[in-house]
């Protein structure tokens, strides 16, 4: 009898190590997909939700609502770009980096920005000016889009070329009216590959 009550202490005692990470991953039941592998050990997820930015100014933290309830703070590489996304609905690509405050903590190595409010998905990518004209280099794309609109909203543009930002509004031709945008770093900022 004592020995069945030992197994089901350590049965117990196992449970309850299980990576914080890996015990939220299971209350989201499939809202996480695993992302492609490359090459590193760690699991990665592929998650969608909103992002959202808290704390003070001198430390600042996002934090992840992802689809499903769960919540999560946000780091790594791309964390410069994420503090400028707020209450905007993202997928992100990330591993899981252990706790950081009350929350379980992944490390965003990309994302996709999927609405900016009212449907709108908007383009994505490095804000470059040429001869006086605004464009941005999409990411998977080979020609940059060129870049119209208000004249503030273009000074605004340019002046973080060489950073990123994200862009919305009307097609016309080969061009991008721009009606909203976020520039998420500028040129001077250190940019992610």
């Amino acid at each position: 009898m004592r020995m069945k009550w030992i197994v089901f202490a350590l049965l117990l005692a196992g449970l309850a190590a299980l990576p914080a990470w890996a015990q939220e991953a299971a209350k989201t039941e499939g809202k996480a997909e695993p992302a492609k592998q490359s090459g590193d050990a760690k699991e990665q997820l592929v998650l969608v939700g909103k992002s959202y930015l808290v704390g003070a100014s001198n430390f600042p933290i996002v934090e992840f609502s992802a689809e499903g309830g769960a919540m999560y703070s946000l780091g790594g590489p791309r964390f410069e770009e994420l503090k400028r996304l707020q209450n905007i609905k993202i997928k992100i690509n990330a591993v899981p980096a252990g706790k950081k405050l009350q929350y379980n903590h992944l490390d965003v190595y990309d994302f996709e920005i999927l609405d900016v409010g009212d449907g709108i998905k908007p383009f994505y990518g490095t804000l470059l000016v040429s001869d006086g004209v605004v464009k941005i280099q999409l990411q998977d794309a080979g020609e940059p889009l060129k870049l119209t609109g208000n004249e503030k909203i273009l000074e605004k543009l340019a002046e973080a070329n060489g950073g990123r930002a994200w862009v919305a509004g009307n097609l016309e031709g080969a061009a991008l009216r721009v009606q909203r945008f976020r520039v998420l770093t500028t040129g001077a900022e250190k940019k992610s590959p």
